[in-house]
């Protein structure tokens, strides 16, 4: 070995080279680490939000691309595509996040525990960058320097930020920093993949050539080993043992050497690169058999002695077998980590392979949020994969379940059933088997012939059990012992058919289907009475994408729709459209509006009132819109993660949301809970005049400084909204006979009184029509007839009013709504008091 050269860290940081060098917040001297934290709690939760379930510690909002950790564990790094976020191990919380440019490296160093210098590789080429990182703030500082690199070329720092290799072709050179000097050039057949790697002092570089590996002196570019070594086709490895005294290499077989004394030791059974040493002989790999995956921990010295490492609670690995390639891990002697489905991250304590008391529960993302009918919320995990386990809150008191692991079962929304499917009879015959969560016993089941059949699916009170085979019939089940019903879709078509939404009780499901033999294409939606056995409604799309809910008391169901534009991707231009279940009519239409269009788009999902619907505009957006007046938005929830799924709570108070970045966040969707000042007399009469306006948000604001103040707005709304009267026919007579009056000002006023009479006076507007003669008369009253759902000012106040007085929920406010529901029949006022009076009334769905 050559003589021991000085640190070159008391170079680096000398002071006066480096700072006319620009290099000054490089050579500043490092800030002393501070002491390990102890687990804290999580931080308060943000204006607006009731609860969080589940903790959002060591969640990464996009699943990461590469893993690091700080020499002594301090921090784990997350790298994605485009971000780097920073978490203190001690207590798992986010301390900081950086957007990166497009061009950085995951080749990073540490100089001290609080700091890294990650390299910015120039495209396409060009000079060298560094990104000086303080790991407490994610305060960053961008350093140039004077190293050029080619398009080919790839540059690797040293470990103490005091150098550079570039290696390419035959040529291995090495440069000093802060002034970029080339230090020495070396001439070899060198290989690309895998790239030169520095001893974790800094002192010694390897590089991979053609028939060797061969270790160079830092300093001086002196050759000091020369291993003989195979190319093969196997991954490519090359990396020093934490102690700097051996180096394992790997192209065709796993090869350890010995620097002292040059022996060589072939590693059997391991799979590099994704082992990583933790330890002078004691690495730690990610190993998958036929009845587990995960983490384990071995030494060479000693291959019988295995430490598996804690696997997540109620977390089957197995399922997970198969997308172990996509995770990234990084492990040192302190700590080991790995990601999950959704950005979470699981931290393992490498000596004894026991998961940290601060890493996440749930380990991954969770999505399809789901209000039981116990007061419970539930929520699966967000995967390709089967659900391999549920999670359940108590939403009073935030008490936790946890249901699994199990294998393609789904649970309940009550808690009680599970259902599997499983294959018979020499698999022509598919049978989803209901057993009981507690004690395991069968129940029941579904028979679906020929052997395939949808996921199962529960109706949201749980005594509804039904799945959809592939020839267009829906099979369900009433629980715990009703008869099997089989439901006709379609006849003559073999087609691929989902189950999308159940009303609360079942009685009514949308599917959604495609023909088998051309898929993407021929999109159908069904709207099924179940009860009745019989199709109601059916829409055709072709390529356009579709996708079905249905509001909780049946009677309304909407589609969420997207077109596929000429470069056959879909448009993001949505239209929501609104249907009465029982006729089939249009009861609002959304404007077309512009989205970035979700990675991982979930259903629509109704308010309990049917006046609001939440649905994704983007991956990292959920909004409430207003199921009137064109679908305008009146509420906006933003998420760092992905959305992956939202829900109203029963009583319509509460919204649940799932990210990637917190399994479950419950919100305040009508903002009373918090404490507000009382508004003022002033406020609460510019209330009630903006309950008329187009805008959804600043109606939705009205909507809640009237319920804010029953005092004044009760007396207020009693005086200026009466009871609807009945509306006479002669009245309606004499307003037909103007829409024919010679003169425009008189038609016009006819018209727009038509208009706000609603839809009580249908019918008699029906008979008018048939019985006019006058083709002007005729026109007008087919335009009236065949009008836009889009309501007019005076029925958007009187259908918010209600919506206010149904949120104060007084006995005085109920006895404004009932005095409103006996008012004149099929009103709109009236029939939108009785439809709150049921709400306010503990009724089944």
């Amino acid at each position: 070995m050559p003589p021991a050269h000085p640190d070159r860290r008391d170079v680096l940081l000398a002071g006066a080279a480096a700072l006319a060098a620009g290099y000054a917040d490089l050579a500043a001297a490092p800030v002393r680490s501070p002491a390990p934290v102890s687990a804290a709690a999580d931080p308060p939760l943000p204006a607006g939000m009731i609860a969080q379930f589940g903790s959002p510690r060591f969640r990464c909002p996009k699943d990461p691309t590469a893993l690091k950790l700080s020499p002594r564990g301090r921090y784990i790094l997350a790298f994605t595509e485009t971000a780097l976020y920073i978490f203190e191990t001690a207590t798992g919380q986010l301390t900081g996040e950086l957007t990166l440019p497009d061009d950085y490296k995951f080749l990073l160093q540490f100089p001290d525990e609080d700091t890294a210098v990650i390299p910015i590789n120039p495209w396409p080429a060009g000079n060298i960058a560094l990104l000086r990182v303080d790991l407490r703030s994610a305060a960053a500082l961008r350093i140039p320097t004077k190293i050029n690199l080619l398009p080919e070329e790839e540059a690797v720092l040293s470990p103490d930020v005091t150098g550079f290799v570039v290696s390419f072709g035959d040529r291995v050179r090495y440069f000093a920093l802060p002034h970029g000097r080339k230090v020495w050039v070396a001439h070899d057949d060198i290989v690309l993949d895998p790239k030169p790697c520095f001893s974790p002092d800094g002192r010694l570089l390897a590089v991979a050539m053609i028939d060797a590996v061969v270790v160079y002196d830092v300093q001086s570019g002196t050759v000091v080993y020369r291993f003989p070594a195979k190319n093969g086709p196997g991954e490519p490895y090359l990396a020093f043992t934490p102690d700097g005294q051996k180096l394992a290499y790997d192209r065709s077989e796993m090869v350890v050497w010995t620097l002292a004394t040059g022996n060589r030791r072939v590693i059997e059974n391991t799979i590099f690169p994704s082992s990583l040493f933790v330890g002078a002989t004691e690495y730690v790999c990610w190993t998958r058999t036929d009845q587990k995956c995960g983490f384990e921990a071995t030494s060479w010295d000693r291959p019988e002695r295995v430490r598996r490492f804690e696997v997540p609670a109620f977390y089957d690995s197995r399922h997970d077998a198969d997308r172990q390639s996509e995770r990234v891990v990084a492990a040192n002697a302190q700590i080991a980590v790995t990601n999950l489905d959704g950005g979470g991250l699981v931290v393992w304590d490498t000596p004894t392979g026991k998961i940290l008391p601060q890493s996440v529960d749930p380990p991954c993302a969770l999505m399809s949020p789901c209000f039981g009918p116990t007061g419970r919320i539930l929520a699966r995990p967000w995967s390709p994969t089967p659900p391999a386990g549920w999670w359940s809150w108590d939403v009073s008191t935030g008490a936790v379940r946890r249901f699994g692991p199990w294998e393609q079962a789904w649970l309940s929304p009550d808690e009680r059933y599970v259902a599997r499917a499983e294959k018979r009879c020499a698999e022509t015959l598919l049978e989803i088997e209901l057993t009981g969560t507690t004690d395991g016993h069968r129940i029941c089941g579904l028979l679906i012939p020929g052997g395939e059949s949808s996921p199962p699916w529960f109706s949201g009170d749980g005594t509804l059990l039904a799945a959809t085979d592939n020839v267009s019939h829906l099979y369900t089940r009433r629980l715990p012992g009703g008869r099997q019903q089989v439901i006709t879709l379609g006849k003559g078509r073999n087609r691929v058919t989902e189950l999308v939404d159940f009303s609360h009780t079942g009685r009514t499901a949308v599917l959604t289907s495609r023909d088998s033999d051309v898929p993407g294409t021929d999109q159908e939606i069904c709207v099924v009475d179940v009860a009745a056995g019989e199709v109601l409604h059916r829409f055709q799309f072709g390529d356009t994408l579709a996708v079905g809910s249905i509001s909780r008391d049946g009677t309304r169901f909407l589609i969420w729709k997207a077109d596929k534009s000429s470069t056959g991707q879909y448009d993001s231009v949505i239209r929501i459209v609104v249907y009465d279940t029982a006729t089939g009519t249009i009861l609002s239409e959304s404007l077309d509006y512009f989205v970035t269009f979700p990675d991982s788009h979930f259903p629509a999902r109704f308010s309990p009132d049917n006046r609001a619907v939440v649905v994704p505009v983007s991956t990292h957006e959920v909004v409430v819109r207003e199921l009137v007046d064109g679908g305008g938005i009146r509420k906006r929830f933003h998420t760092r993660g992905t959305a992956t799924g939202a829900a109203f709570g029963p009583d319509g108070t509460a919204l649940a949301i799932t990210s990637c970045d917190a399994p479950l966040n419950l919100w305040d969707y009508r903002g009373l809970r918090a404490a507000h000042p009382a508004p003022e007399p002033v406020a609460v009469h510019r209330a009630w005049d903006d309950l008329t306006g187009f805008d959804a948000a600043g109606a939705f604001a009205a909507i809640q400084t009237l319920a804010r103040a029953p005092d004044l707005s009760l007396p207020l709304i009693r005086k200026k909204l009466p009871p609807a009267v009945p509306v006479a026919e002669t009245r309606v007579r004499q307003l037909v006979g103007d829409l024919g009056a010679p003169d425009y000002p008189t038609r016009a006023r006819a018209d727009a009184a038509l208009r706000a009479l609603g839809r009580h006076a249908t019918a008699s507007l029906k008979a008018e029509y048939d019985l006019a003669t006058d083709p002007e008369r005729r026109s007008r009253l087919a335009a009236i007839l065949s009008s836009s759902p889009r309501r007019t000012p005076s029925q958007l106040r009187v259908i918010r009013a209600v919506e206010a007085v149904e949120w104060i929920g007084t006995p005085d406010a109920a006895r404004l709504l009932r005095a409103w529901a006996d008012g004149a029949s099929g009103a709109l006022l009236t029939t939108e008091a009785q439809a709150a009076l049921r709400r306010l009334r503990p009724v089944s769905g």
